[in-house]
Protein backbone atom coordinates (compact mmCIF):
# COMPACT_ATOMS: atom_id res chain seq x y z
CA UNK A 1 0.00 0.00 0.00
CA UNK A 2 2.74 2.42 0.87
CA UNK A 3 4.49 1.71 -2.59
CA UNK A 4 1.71 2.42 -4.51
CA UNK A 5 0.64 5.05 -2.68
CA UNK A 6 4.31 6.89 -3.50
CA UNK A 7 4.36 5.89 -6.98
CA UNK A 8 0.69 7.68 -7.37
CA UNK A 9 1.38 11.09 -5.68
CA UNK A 10 4.02 12.08 -8.50
CA UNK A 11 2.48 10.78 -11.50
CA UNK A 12 -1.67 11.68 -10.75
CA UNK A 13 -0.07 15.05 -8.90
CA UNK A 14 -0.89 18.28 -10.98
CA UNK A 15 -1.96 16.51 -14.01
CA UNK A 16 -4.07 18.59 -15.44
CA UNK A 17 -2.10 21.96 -14.78
CA UNK A 18 -0.17 22.06 -17.90
CA UNK A 19 -2.47 22.97 -21.54
CA UNK A 20 -2.24 20.90 -24.07
CA UNK A 21 0.96 20.14 -25.75
CA UNK A 22 1.82 20.79 -29.66
CA UNK A 23 2.37 17.36 -31.80
CA UNK A 24 1.54 14.10 -30.52
CA UNK A 25 -0.95 15.03 -27.57
CA UNK A 26 -2.52 17.74 -29.10
CA UNK A 27 -3.18 15.29 -32.30
CA UNK A 28 -5.02 12.58 -30.06
CA UNK A 29 -6.73 14.99 -28.26
CA UNK A 30 -8.24 16.55 -31.97
CA UNK A 31 -8.50 12.94 -32.40
CA UNK A 32 -10.29 12.14 -29.70
CA UNK A 33 -12.62 15.39 -29.66
CA UNK A 34 -13.73 14.58 -33.11
CA UNK A 35 -14.51 11.14 -32.20
CA UNK A 36 -16.48 12.51 -29.58
CA UNK A 37 -18.67 14.30 -31.71
CA UNK A 38 -18.97 12.19 -34.86
CA UNK A 39 -19.04 8.79 -32.82
CA UNK A 40 -16.61 6.64 -35.66
CA UNK A 41 -14.51 4.48 -33.40
CA UNK A 42 -13.13 3.36 -36.58
CA UNK A 43 -11.75 6.18 -38.54
CA UNK A 44 -9.71 8.73 -36.62
CA UNK A 45 -10.30 12.20 -37.77
CA UNK A 46 -8.43 15.46 -37.74
CA UNK A 47 -10.01 18.53 -38.88
CA UNK A 48 -13.30 16.93 -40.22
CA UNK A 49 -11.06 14.76 -42.51
CA UNK A 50 -9.65 11.16 -42.28
CA UNK A 51 -6.14 11.15 -40.27
CA UNK A 52 -3.27 9.77 -42.28
CA UNK A 53 -0.52 11.89 -40.87
CA UNK A 54 -1.35 10.00 -37.40
CA UNK A 55 -1.80 6.31 -38.80
CA UNK A 56 -1.38 4.88 -34.90
CA UNK A 57 -4.36 2.64 -34.14
CA UNK A 58 -6.97 3.93 -32.09
CA UNK A 59 -6.69 1.95 -28.98
CA UNK A 60 -5.37 4.46 -26.61
CA UNK A 61 -7.95 7.26 -28.44
CA UNK A 62 -10.60 4.64 -27.43
CA UNK A 63 -9.75 4.80 -23.78
CA UNK A 64 -9.31 8.53 -23.90
CA UNK A 65 -12.90 8.72 -25.11
CA UNK A 66 -14.21 6.48 -22.32
CA UNK A 67 -12.45 9.16 -19.74
CA UNK A 68 -13.74 12.19 -21.51
CA UNK A 69 -17.23 10.77 -21.74
CA UNK A 70 -17.10 9.86 -17.93
CA UNK A 71 -15.43 13.61 -16.76
CA UNK A 72 -15.61 15.87 -19.21
CA UNK A 73 -12.93 16.93 -21.88
CA UNK A 74 -10.22 19.10 -19.62
CA UNK A 75 -6.35 18.28 -19.56
CA UNK A 76 -6.80 15.99 -16.49
CA UNK A 77 -9.25 13.43 -17.96
CA UNK A 78 -7.54 13.16 -21.37
CA UNK A 79 -4.10 12.61 -19.65
CA UNK A 80 -5.69 10.12 -17.33
CA UNK A 81 -5.71 7.09 -19.42
CA UNK A 82 -1.62 7.60 -19.75
CA UNK A 83 -1.32 8.12 -15.89
CA UNK A 84 -3.26 5.00 -15.19
CA UNK A 85 -1.15 3.20 -17.74
CA UNK A 86 1.75 4.44 -15.92
CA UNK A 87 0.78 3.53 -12.47
CA UNK A 88 -0.36 0.42 -13.66
CA UNK A 89 3.36 -0.32 -15.03
CA UNK A 90 4.66 0.66 -11.76
CA UNK A 91 2.75 -1.81 -9.79
CA UNK A 92 2.78 -4.57 -12.33
CA UNK A 93 7.08 -4.07 -11.77
CA UNK A 94 6.47 -4.42 -8.02
CA UNK A 95 3.96 -7.32 -8.30
CA UNK A 96 6.36 -9.13 -11.10
CA UNK A 97 9.62 -8.71 -8.77
CA UNK A 98 7.59 -9.57 -5.68
CA UNK A 99 6.35 -12.99 -6.75
CA UNK A 100 10.03 -14.08 -9.13
CA UNK A 101 12.08 -12.97 -5.70
CA UNK A 102 9.91 -13.29 -2.90
CA UNK A 103 11.56 -9.62 -1.46
CA UNK A 104 9.01 -7.29 -1.76
CA UNK A 105 11.66 -4.21 -1.01
CA UNK A 106 13.49 -5.26 -3.75
CA UNK A 107 10.49 -5.13 -5.87
CA UNK A 108 9.40 -1.21 -3.90
CA UNK A 109 12.93 -0.14 -4.73
CA UNK A 110 12.72 -0.87 -8.53
CA UNK A 111 9.24 0.56 -8.60
CA UNK A 112 10.26 3.77 -6.78
CA UNK A 113 13.53 3.82 -9.06
CA UNK A 114 10.92 3.88 -11.99
CA UNK A 115 8.51 6.79 -10.85
CA UNK A 116 11.51 8.62 -10.22
CA UNK A 117 12.85 8.59 -13.62
CA UNK A 118 12.40 11.58 -15.25
CA UNK A 119 12.39 9.62 -18.69
CA UNK A 120 9.09 8.14 -17.04
CA UNK A 121 7.69 10.55 -15.31
CA UNK A 122 8.39 13.41 -17.43
CA UNK A 123 7.06 14.77 -20.43
CA UNK A 124 5.57 12.22 -22.89
CA UNK A 125 4.94 9.30 -21.33
CA UNK A 126 3.37 9.00 -17.81
CA UNK A 127 1.64 12.34 -17.45
CA UNK A 128 0.82 13.63 -20.92
CA UNK A 129 -1.70 11.89 -23.59
CA UNK A 130 0.60 10.55 -25.59
CA UNK A 131 0.41 6.82 -26.75
CA UNK A 132 3.93 6.14 -24.74
CA UNK A 133 2.86 5.35 -21.60
CA UNK A 134 0.14 2.92 -22.80
CA UNK A 135 3.03 1.06 -25.21
CA UNK A 136 4.94 0.75 -21.43
CA UNK A 137 2.54 -1.32 -20.01
CA UNK A 138 1.74 -3.39 -22.19
CA UNK A 139 5.69 -4.11 -23.67
CA UNK A 140 6.31 -4.27 -20.26
CA UNK A 141 3.52 -6.89 -19.29
CA UNK A 142 4.75 -8.82 -22.64
CA UNK A 143 8.43 -9.11 -21.55
CA UNK A 144 7.99 -10.08 -18.05
CA UNK A 145 5.44 -12.77 -19.30
CA UNK A 146 7.96 -14.01 -21.54
CA UNK A 147 10.43 -13.94 -18.44
CA UNK A 148 8.25 -15.78 -16.36
CA UNK A 149 7.52 -18.50 -19.51
CA UNK A 150 11.27 -19.38 -19.71
CA UNK A 151 11.21 -20.01 -15.53
CA UNK A 152 8.21 -21.85 -15.29
CA UNK A 153 7.13 -23.30 -19.02
CA UNK A 154 3.62 -22.27 -18.30
CA UNK A 155 1.69 -22.00 -21.41
CA UNK A 156 -0.47 -19.33 -19.89
CA UNK A 157 2.36 -17.03 -19.96
CA UNK A 158 3.14 -17.35 -23.11
CA UNK A 159 -0.49 -16.49 -24.65
CA UNK A 160 -0.09 -13.82 -22.32
CA UNK A 161 2.82 -11.96 -23.95
CA UNK A 162 0.99 -12.50 -27.59
CA UNK A 163 -2.29 -10.85 -26.11
CA UNK A 164 0.22 -8.31 -24.88
CA UNK A 165 1.94 -7.48 -27.58
CA UNK A 166 -0.87 -7.37 -29.71
CA UNK A 167 -2.58 -4.90 -27.60
CA UNK A 168 0.92 -2.49 -27.62
CA UNK A 169 0.45 -2.99 -31.42
CA UNK A 170 -2.88 -1.90 -31.16
CA UNK A 171 -1.38 1.11 -29.17
CA UNK A 172 1.35 2.34 -31.17
CA UNK A 173 2.18 0.19 -34.03
CA UNK A 174 5.64 -1.68 -34.93
CA UNK A 175 7.23 0.20 -31.87
CA UNK A 176 5.60 -2.65 -30.18
CA UNK A 177 7.80 -4.70 -31.31
CA UNK A 178 11.53 -3.25 -30.40
CA UNK A 179 11.59 -5.33 -27.38
CA UNK A 180 11.30 -8.37 -29.45
CA UNK A 181 15.43 -8.99 -30.02
CA UNK A 182 15.86 -8.51 -26.98
CA UNK A 183 13.73 -11.57 -25.71
CA UNK A 184 15.10 -13.87 -28.49
CA UNK A 185 18.68 -13.10 -27.36
CA UNK A 186 17.73 -14.15 -23.67
CA UNK A 187 16.18 -17.27 -25.17
CA UNK A 188 18.76 -18.31 -26.62
CA UNK A 189 21.25 -17.53 -23.75
CA UNK A 190 18.76 -19.76 -21.92
CA UNK A 191 18.92 -22.65 -24.40
CA UNK A 192 15.06 -22.26 -24.80
CA UNK A 193 14.41 -20.51 -28.10
CA UNK A 194 14.41 -23.54 -30.23
CA UNK A 195 12.16 -25.61 -27.73
CA UNK A 196 10.26 -22.29 -28.15
CA UNK A 197 9.35 -22.77 -31.94
CA UNK A 198 8.22 -26.45 -31.15
CA UNK A 199 5.73 -25.30 -29.08
CA UNK A 200 2.61 -25.76 -30.67
CA UNK A 201 1.34 -22.77 -28.39
CA UNK A 202 3.71 -20.85 -29.62
CA UNK A 203 1.80 -20.72 -32.87
CA UNK A 204 -1.70 -20.56 -31.44
CA UNK A 205 -0.01 -17.20 -29.37
CA UNK A 206 0.89 -15.86 -32.53
CA UNK A 207 -1.66 -16.44 -34.59
CA UNK A 208 -3.57 -14.83 -31.72
CA UNK A 209 -1.10 -11.96 -31.87
CA UNK A 210 -1.44 -11.13 -35.30
CA UNK A 211 -5.77 -11.44 -34.93
CA UNK A 212 -6.59 -8.20 -33.51
CA UNK A 213 -4.62 -5.65 -35.44
CA UNK A 214 -4.47 -7.10 -38.53
CA UNK A 215 -8.28 -7.00 -38.36
CA UNK A 216 -8.25 -3.22 -37.69
CA UNK A 217 -5.66 -2.78 -39.97
CA UNK A 218 -7.84 -4.39 -43.12
CA UNK A 219 -10.88 -2.68 -41.86
CA UNK A 220 -9.32 0.84 -41.84
CA UNK A 221 -7.65 0.14 -45.38
CA UNK A 222 -11.05 -0.90 -46.23
CA UNK A 223 -12.63 2.49 -45.47
CA UNK A 224 -9.65 4.81 -45.74
CA UNK A 225 -7.69 3.13 -49.26
CA UNK A 226 -4.18 4.15 -49.10
CA UNK A 227 -4.42 4.30 -45.01
CA UNK A 228 -1.86 0.98 -45.33
CA UNK A 229 0.75 3.09 -47.44
CA UNK A 230 0.42 5.65 -44.55
CA UNK A 231 1.31 3.26 -42.19
CA UNK A 232 4.15 2.55 -43.91
CA UNK A 233 5.70 5.57 -44.70
CA UNK A 234 4.80 6.81 -41.48
CA UNK A 235 6.01 3.72 -38.81
CA UNK A 236 8.41 2.48 -40.96
CA UNK A 237 9.75 5.04 -42.77
CA UNK A 238 11.16 6.95 -40.10
CA UNK A 239 13.87 4.32 -39.11
CA UNK A 240 15.48 4.85 -42.54
CA UNK A 241 14.59 8.91 -43.04
CA UNK A 242 14.61 11.74 -40.83
CA UNK A 243 13.73 14.89 -40.35
CA UNK A 244 16.93 17.53 -40.13
CA UNK A 245 15.30 18.52 -36.48
CA UNK A 246 14.98 14.77 -35.49
CA UNK A 247 18.32 13.29 -36.90
CA UNK A 248 20.96 12.95 -33.84
CA UNK A 249 23.66 11.42 -33.15
CA UNK A 250 24.40 7.86 -32.05
CA UNK A 251 24.74 8.68 -28.37
CA UNK A 252 21.78 11.01 -28.67
CA UNK A 253 20.07 8.57 -26.00
CA UNK A 254 23.09 7.93 -23.95
CA UNK A 255 23.88 11.77 -23.30
CA UNK A 256 19.69 12.00 -22.67
CA UNK A 257 20.25 9.45 -19.98
CA UNK A 258 23.13 11.63 -18.33
CA UNK A 259 21.73 15.02 -18.77
CA UNK A 260 18.08 14.59 -17.94
CA UNK A 261 16.55 11.48 -18.34
CA UNK A 262 18.37 9.61 -15.83
CA UNK A 263 20.67 11.97 -14.64
CA UNK A 264 19.93 10.61 -10.64
CA UNK A 265 20.48 7.09 -11.27
CA UNK A 266 22.25 6.44 -14.54
CA UNK A 267 25.75 5.93 -12.97
CA UNK A 268 24.37 2.58 -11.21
CA UNK A 269 22.79 0.64 -14.61
CA UNK A 270 26.46 -1.23 -14.85
CA UNK A 271 26.68 -1.54 -11.48
CA UNK A 272 23.86 -3.43 -11.25
CA UNK A 273 24.30 -5.08 -14.56
CA UNK A 274 27.97 -6.22 -12.88
CA UNK A 275 26.64 -7.49 -9.72
CA UNK A 276 23.68 -9.52 -11.32
CA UNK A 277 26.03 -11.07 -13.72
CA UNK A 278 28.33 -12.88 -11.01
CA UNK A 279 25.68 -13.30 -8.21
CA UNK A 280 25.35 -16.13 -6.66
CA UNK A 281 22.04 -16.32 -6.57
CA UNK A 282 19.95 -17.76 -9.48
CA UNK A 283 17.61 -16.09 -9.96
CA UNK A 284 19.19 -12.36 -9.81
CA UNK A 285 21.55 -13.48 -12.45
CA UNK A 286 18.68 -14.47 -15.15
CA UNK A 287 17.07 -11.37 -13.68
CA UNK A 288 20.10 -9.45 -14.71
CA UNK A 289 20.94 -10.80 -17.94
CA UNK A 290 17.19 -10.74 -19.23
CA UNK A 291 16.73 -6.95 -18.06
CA UNK A 292 20.46 -6.86 -19.39
CA UNK A 293 19.97 -7.92 -22.90
CA UNK A 294 16.58 -6.48 -23.36
CA UNK A 295 17.50 -2.88 -22.76
CA UNK A 296 21.05 -3.21 -24.61
CA UNK A 297 19.49 -4.85 -27.70
CA UNK A 298 16.28 -1.85 -27.73
CA UNK A 299 19.02 0.33 -27.16
CA UNK A 300 20.88 -0.47 -29.81
CA UNK A 301 17.90 -0.46 -32.45
CA UNK A 302 16.47 3.16 -31.66
CA UNK A 303 20.23 4.15 -31.68
CA UNK A 304 20.77 3.09 -35.07
CA UNK A 305 17.09 4.45 -36.37
CA UNK A 306 17.49 7.72 -38.36
CA UNK A 307 14.71 9.20 -36.33
CA UNK A 308 15.50 10.29 -32.66
CA UNK A 309 13.34 11.20 -30.51
CA UNK A 310 13.66 11.74 -27.10
CA UNK A 311 10.73 9.43 -25.52
CA UNK A 312 11.58 6.45 -28.12
CA UNK A 313 13.62 5.72 -24.60
CA UNK A 314 10.29 5.13 -22.83
CA UNK A 315 10.57 0.88 -23.13
CA UNK A 316 13.62 0.80 -21.46
CA UNK A 317 12.64 2.92 -17.95
CA UNK A 318 11.68 -0.72 -16.30
CA UNK A 319 14.32 -2.78 -16.99
CA UNK A 320 16.74 0.04 -16.10
CA UNK A 321 14.82 0.19 -12.50
CA UNK A 322 15.46 -3.79 -12.11
CA UNK A 323 19.24 -2.84 -12.85
CA UNK A 324 19.27 0.26 -10.42
CA UNK A 325 17.60 -1.98 -7.73
CA UNK A 326 19.59 -4.73 -7.87
CA UNK A 327 22.83 -2.68 -6.85
CA UNK A 328 20.79 -0.56 -3.98
CA UNK A 329 19.04 -3.98 -2.88
CA UNK A 330 22.93 -5.02 -2.36
CA UNK A 331 24.26 -2.03 -0.60
CA UNK A 332 21.25 -2.43 1.58
CA UNK A 333 21.91 -5.98 2.59
CA UNK A 334 25.57 -5.07 2.93
CA UNK A 335 24.38 -2.64 5.70
CA UNK A 336 21.88 -4.49 7.15
CA UNK A 337 25.02 -7.58 7.72
CA UNK A 338 27.59 -5.32 8.91
CA UNK A 339 28.22 -6.84 12.69
CA UNK A 340 28.89 -3.40 14.13
CA UNK A 341 25.48 -2.20 13.14
CA UNK A 342 23.94 -4.92 14.61
CA UNK A 343 25.92 -5.17 17.85
CA UNK A 344 25.64 -1.48 18.64
CA UNK A 345 21.43 -1.26 17.86
CA UNK A 346 18.77 -2.57 19.22
CA UNK A 347 17.23 -2.48 15.38
CA UNK A 348 19.82 -2.01 12.24
CA UNK A 349 18.23 1.05 11.29
CA UNK A 350 21.44 2.22 9.18
CA UNK A 351 20.59 0.54 5.83
CA UNK A 352 16.86 2.05 5.87
CA UNK A 353 18.22 5.32 6.06
CA UNK A 354 20.55 4.85 3.11
CA UNK A 355 17.24 4.14 1.43
CA UNK A 356 15.45 6.91 2.22
CA UNK A 357 18.88 9.50 1.60
CA UNK A 358 19.24 7.85 -2.18
CA UNK A 359 15.40 7.91 -2.84
CA UNK A 360 14.84 11.60 -1.09
CA UNK A 361 16.52 13.61 -3.92
CA UNK A 362 14.92 11.66 -6.29
CA UNK A 363 11.49 11.55 -5.49
CA UNK A 364 11.41 15.33 -4.12
CA UNK A 365 12.89 16.32 -7.49
CA UNK A 366 9.79 14.10 -9.41
CA UNK A 367 7.58 15.59 -7.04
CA UNK A 368 8.77 19.02 -7.52
CA UNK A 369 8.41 18.64 -11.23
CA UNK A 370 4.44 16.69 -11.30
CA UNK A 371 3.30 19.72 -8.77
CA UNK A 372 4.96 22.60 -10.46
CA UNK A 373 5.03 20.97 -14.32
CA UNK A 374 6.41 23.07 -17.03
CA UNK A 375 5.68 22.70 -20.78
CA UNK A 376 7.43 21.00 -23.13
CA UNK A 377 11.31 20.96 -23.20
CA UNK A 378 12.00 22.10 -26.24
CA UNK A 379 9.09 24.92 -26.86
CA UNK A 380 9.74 28.10 -24.82
CA UNK A 381 7.17 29.36 -22.95
CA UNK A 382 6.05 31.93 -24.86
CA UNK A 383 5.16 29.56 -27.49
CA UNK A 384 2.63 28.39 -24.91
CA UNK A 385 1.46 32.12 -23.85
CA UNK A 386 -1.79 31.85 -26.19
CA UNK A 387 -2.31 28.02 -24.50
CA UNK A 388 -2.32 29.91 -20.96
CA UNK A 389 -4.43 31.99 -21.83
CA UNK A 390 -7.27 29.95 -23.51
CA UNK A 391 -7.00 27.48 -20.76
CA UNK A 392 -8.08 29.96 -17.91
CA UNK A 393 -10.61 31.04 -20.21
CA UNK A 394 -12.27 27.82 -20.66
CA UNK A 395 -12.00 27.69 -17.37
CA UNK A 396 -14.22 30.38 -16.84
CA UNK A 397 -10.87 32.60 -15.26
CA UNK A 398 -10.26 34.62 -17.91
CA UNK A 399 -12.07 37.27 -20.33
CA UNK A 400 -10.16 37.50 -23.91
CA UNK A 401 -12.48 40.36 -25.26
CA UNK A 402 -12.55 38.65 -28.85
CA UNK A 403 -14.57 36.73 -31.44
CA UNK A 404 -11.64 35.46 -33.27
CA UNK A 405 -8.10 33.78 -33.04
CA UNK A 406 -6.29 35.30 -35.54
CA UNK A 407 -2.91 31.82 -35.82
CA UNK A 408 -0.86 31.16 -38.92
CA UNK A 409 0.08 27.55 -39.89
CA UNK A 410 -0.39 24.64 -37.32
CA UNK A 411 -2.61 25.04 -34.16
CA UNK A 412 -3.73 21.42 -33.25
CA UNK A 413 -3.00 22.69 -29.66
CA UNK A 414 -5.70 25.52 -29.87
CA UNK A 415 -8.49 23.70 -31.23
CA UNK A 416 -9.38 21.80 -27.85
CA UNK A 417 -9.92 24.95 -26.37
CA UNK A 418 -11.90 26.54 -29.07
CA UNK A 419 -13.95 23.34 -29.20
CA UNK A 420 -14.28 23.97 -24.88
CA UNK A 421 -15.13 27.50 -25.22
CA UNK A 422 -17.89 27.01 -27.73
CA UNK A 423 -18.99 24.56 -25.59
CA UNK A 424 -19.30 27.55 -22.98
CA UNK A 425 -20.73 29.56 -25.07
CA UNK A 426 -17.83 31.94 -25.86
CA UNK A 427 -17.61 32.44 -29.81
CA UNK A 428 -13.94 32.13 -30.18
CA UNK A 429 -13.44 30.53 -33.49
CA UNK A 430 -10.11 30.57 -36.01
CA UNK A 431 -9.60 32.98 -38.63
CA UNK A 432 -7.38 34.17 -41.33
CA UNK A 433 -6.17 37.13 -40.53
CA UNK A 434 -6.81 38.48 -44.19
CA UNK A 435 -10.65 38.37 -43.93
CA UNK A 436 -10.94 40.81 -41.05
CA UNK A 437 -13.63 43.49 -41.01
CA UNK A 438 -14.60 46.33 -39.22
CA UNK A 439 -16.15 45.87 -35.66
CA UNK A 440 -14.11 42.21 -35.47
CA UNK A 441 -12.47 41.42 -31.46
CA UNK A 442 -9.60 39.23 -32.20
CA UNK A 443 -7.02 37.86 -30.88
CA UNK A 444 -3.54 37.69 -31.55
CA UNK A 445 -0.44 35.60 -30.29
CA UNK A 446 1.92 35.63 -33.40
CA UNK A 447 4.18 38.63 -33.54
CA UNK A 448 4.25 38.75 -37.65
CA UNK A 449 0.42 38.99 -37.68
CA UNK A 450 0.39 41.53 -34.69
CA UNK A 451 2.73 43.80 -37.37
CA UNK A 452 0.26 42.94 -40.39
CA UNK A 453 -2.72 43.75 -38.33
CA UNK A 454 -1.44 46.98 -37.24
CA UNK A 455 -0.39 48.27 -40.73
CA UNK A 456 -3.45 47.64 -42.60
CA UNK A 457 -6.31 48.47 -39.75
CA UNK A 458 -6.76 51.19 -37.55
CA UNK A 459 -7.79 49.45 -34.67
CA UNK A 460 -7.78 49.19 -30.87
CA UNK A 461 -6.20 47.44 -28.24
CA UNK A 462 -8.37 45.98 -25.91
CA UNK A 463 -6.02 43.51 -24.16
CA UNK A 464 -2.86 42.75 -23.64
CA UNK A 465 -0.79 40.03 -21.69
CA UNK A 466 2.42 38.18 -22.15
CA UNK A 467 2.82 39.41 -25.96
CA UNK A 468 -0.48 38.26 -26.72
CA UNK A 469 -2.97 41.21 -27.79
CA UNK A 470 -6.77 41.44 -28.20
CA UNK A 471 -7.67 44.00 -30.92
CA UNK A 472 -11.27 46.09 -31.68
CA UNK A 473 -11.01 45.99 -35.82
CA UNK A 474 -12.00 49.67 -36.65
CA UNK A 475 -11.75 50.38 -40.28
CA UNK A 476 -9.12 49.41 -43.18
CA UNK A 477 -6.09 52.10 -43.12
Amino acid sequence: MLTAIAVALPIFGGLGIVPIQIWDEARLANNTLEMLQGGDWLQTQYAGSADMWNSKPPLLIWIQLLSVKLLGFNEFSFRLPSAVAAFGCCMLLFVFLKKYLEQPLFAAIAALVLVTSYGFTGPHVARSGDYDALLLLFTSLAAFSFFAYTESGKRQYLYAMFMAFSLAVLTKSVAALLLVPGLVFYALWRKKLFSLLKNKHFYGGAALFLLLPAAYYLLREARDPGYLQAVWLNDFGRYAEATPENRHAFSFYLLNFHRWRLSFWYLLIPCGIALGLFSKAENIKRLSVFSALTSFCYLLLISFSQTKLYWYDAQLYPFFAILIAIFVHFVFEILQDIPAFSHKLTFNIVPYIFLFLILLIPYRDIMSHSLNPKVHPLVKRPFYEVSYQLQAASHGKQNLQADYLLYEGYYAHLRPYLYLLQKKGTCLSHLDWRQLKAGDRVLVPQKNIQRELEKRYRYRVLRKKGGVVSYWILALR
